[in-house]
């Protein structure tokens, strides 16, 4: 992957906000998914769907809405991917954490293995069903999901934006 293409996707992350436009029935479809996206994918692809890691790292700032679902804290964790076919990247995600929590652990293991094979197999989680719908400045339609660790109480918000190629 270039470093060019590394920076333009972290900066699409950067500009998302929640979205303020009616959605298409495409976006509706792929905001109400309730399984893991990734083996989703593989399905409608049929195809297989690799992980490519553009980051990972602690940081201090977050959106109001982010705030708003994982609480005030000093340092919050970040992993960035993007979810790709062989041909070309389908979704672009984030999820994000308290720095230092168990969860931020977690996240900074996996490196190009699926998010989902945790949270969607294991007893420890569930996710809330209210999704908020995102928009990126450049148009690109997603969701955020709010997950919570039963066992440790710690929570996660995870971001799907679905790249164009998706929607195709």
């Amino acid at each position: 992957m270039s470093i060019y293409l590394s920076s333009y996707w972290l900066t699409e992350l950067d500009s998302a906000k929640v979205c303020g436009r009616k959605i298409s029935e495409d976006e509706r479809f792929l905001l109400e998914i309730d399984d893991s996206l990734t083996h989703t994918l593989r399905n409608k692809a049929k195809s297989e769907i690799s992980v490519s890691l553009l980051a990972q790292e602690e940081r201090s700032n977050l959106e109001s809405y982010e705030i708003a679902r994982l609480g005030q804290a000093d340092k919050y964790f970040f992993r960035e991917i993007y979810l790709e076919s062989a041909v070309e990247p389908l979704v672009l995600a984030r999820s994000i954490t308290i720095g230092g929590s168990q969860t931020s652990n977690l996240l900074s293991g996996l490196g190009t293995n699926p998010l989902g094979t945790i949270l969607f197999y294991s007893a420890d989680w569930d996710f809330s069903p209210s999704r908020l719908e995102l928009e990126t400045v450049s148009g690109i339609f997603g969701r955020s999901t709010l997950w919570n660790n039963r066992r440790t109480k710690e929570s996660l918000a995870v971001q799907e934006f679905f790249l164009p190629a998706l929607l195709e």
